[in-house]
């Protein structure tokens, strides 16, 4: 599924169900985020984002903010859960950067749309 994820055109857009409370309480598990493709040089410092770790052996992307951006010709963001202490070990470049969030939606508003609306 990754790799789909890291090889997809620029503009595709994801949808991604949250599976951690390490972005509590923006986002919570069972929330939906809405991901699209864009160019790592886009992103700016305090962007919700999703990347696959490459210290991690995980089959979800992760989707944590964006707390410093750094470089012009090779970009690396460093990320951090908003629930977390401490910044991410694993830093984010073209390699293993998916997308920005660009919507949420909680877990309660889907189930109510669902059955009752």
């Amino acid at each position: 599924m990754n790799t789909f994820l890291l090889e997809a055109p620029i503009n595709t857009i994801f949808k991604m169900q949250v599976v951690s409370d390490s972005m509590s309480p923006f986002l919570r598990i069972g929330d939906w985020v809405v991901v699209r493709k864009n160019h790592i040089f886009e992103v700016q410092e305090g962007d919700v984002i999703a990347f696959v770790s490459p210290n991690l052996d995980l089959d979800s992307p992760i989707v944590h903010r964006v707390v410093a951006k750094t470089g012009t010709e090779r970009i690396v963001l460093r990320t951090k859960g908003d629930n977390v202490d401490l910044i991410d070990s694993q830093k984010i470049t073209t390699a293993n950067y998916i997308g920005v969030v660009i919507k949420k939606e909680s877990r309660l508003r889907t189930f109510f749309q669902k059955f009752f609306l």
